[in-house]
């Protein structure tokens, strides 16, 4: 039985992703990437907090740096950009 992710991409939705929005996710750090793609699979903070072994507060800020750089303000608008 497959997961429901409600964030989630795969390489035929990336290449949809308009190239400016791309060049944003280039300039994302590794541990932002992490985060990202934990968001993107659904995971909660608290999950991603766990999974990659860093606090709460971190994932927070982590998530507050990669809605700068994308230019939205909160995850769902990050789904919808990046899914749409």
């Amino acid at each position: 039985m497959q997961i429901h992710r409600p964030c989630a991409i795969d390489r035929k939705q990336f290449s949809r992703i308009a190239s400016h929005d791309r060049n944003k996710l280039a300039l994302l750090t590794p541990k932002e990437w992490e985060v990202y793609e934990l968001v993107q699979q659904g995971s909660t903070n608290k999950q991603i907090s766990g999974e990659l072994h860093i606090s709460l507060n971190t994932v927070k800020r982590h998530l507050q740096n990669i809605y700068k750089k994308m230019e939205v303000t909160n995850r769902t608008s990050l789904c919808y950009k990046i899914n749409w």
